[in-house]
């Protein structure tokens, strides 16, 4: 069964972990790119995030070209935005029907570790096996792996 990693990255260190996964396991890969680039400072950015993140907003984001009829395996890799996955990845999620297939999600976070990560329900209800990558500066520190749930939406 074919496999694919799609997933989102503001600052280059998702792009980093999904980049060796894909060399480890062989799989297809993917960018999910917003159509409006965030551009400002980093805390500006950040400040849009936590309002786009407590909104619910889902940014126009580019078309991928790939037929993912074709693909068994989905590994989603997403930054943490708010204790939570992008924006980006919230406007995919809602674009796509991953029902019939395996979902592995993995998210980095270069930020406080000490509440990582707040899965909606929607996202926990196929989370399984899946992987918490922690990076600073490129560099891979953490990869935690958790159980929980179906892996289907």
């Amino acid at each position: 069964m074919k496999s694919i990693l799609i997933y989102y990255s503001y600052g280059g260190n998702t792009r980093h972990v999904a980049e060796k996964v894909v060399a480890e396991i062989g799989a297809d890969l993917a960018e999910i790119e917003t159509v409006k680039p965030y551009t400002g400072s980093y805390d500006h950015v950040v400040d849009q995030g936590q309002k786009e993140v407590n909104s619910g907003f889902q940014p126009k984001i580019g078309q991928i070209n790939t037929d993912l009829s074709k693909y068994h395996t989905v590994i989603l890799g997403t930054p943490v935005w708010w204790y939570t996955f992008a924006p980006a990845m919230n406007s995919f999620l809602h674009s796509v029907d991953l029902s019939e297939k395996s979902v592995y999600p993995f998210a980095t976070n270069g930020g406080l570790h000490s509440r990582i990560l707040r899965m909606p329900a929607r996202v926990q209800r196929f989370m399984r096996d899946s992987m918490y990558a922690l990076m600073k500066k490129n560099r891979l520190l953490l990869i935690t792996k958790f159980k929980s749930g179906r892996n289907r939406l």
